[in-house]
């Protein structure tokens, strides 16, 4: 309507776009139709190949390890630990440190709980020593390095500590 005041964010087009190809003879209209149709169908071409290309090589075995990994970090307990993955982290069991009980993730309520969780099942999962020490002997005298699952060469040791 005329002489109605419209908000400044709404703008109303002084031509349309059918305005735009006014002027072009039929031929070059035409030829211009035909070039936008090939654009937008190469872009579709382009967005089926990407889209193809990514769904063929995505792989289902980073998925399984990460439940795998969160699995072992927040599912074990008591019954998973070994005594000797305890007494890895924490020396010789006639040390004067003692071993905290393992814990579940889910089991942590309090800070005494998140502490007991942390040195008990989160450190002897972290460091667990699973090696054939046989079959290490033979490979090398350095220790081996500690990976978290013992296969995670790119993360390497993880390092815990306390900022204050």
């Amino acid at each position: 309507k005329e002489g109605e005041r419209r908000p400044s964010f709404i703008r109303v087009p002084k031509r349309l776009a059918a305005d735009r190809y006014e002027h072009l003879s039929s031929e070059r209209k035409r030829a211009v139709f035909i070039k936008q149709c090939v654009h937008i169908l190469l872009f579709i071409i382009f967005l089926f190949t990407f889209s193809l290309i990514i769904i063929l090589t995505s792989k289902p075995t980073p998925y399984y390890y990460a439940q795998h990994i969160q699995k072992l970090f927040s599912e074990t307990g008591p019954d998973d630990i070994d005594a000797a993955a305890i007494a890895n982290v924490y020396g010789s069991v006639g040390s004067a440190a003692t071993p905290p009980l393992p814990i579940a993730l889910h089991q942590v309520q309090s800070a005494h709980d998140f502490w007991q969780y942390m040195e008990g099942s989160f450190l002897s999962v972290l460091y667990a020593n699973t090696t054939d020490k046989s079959i290490a002997a033979q490979i090398s005298q350095q220790s081996p390095p500690v990976w978290v699952d013992r296969s995670n060469s790119l993360l390497g040791a993880l390092r815990i500590r306390l900022l204050r």
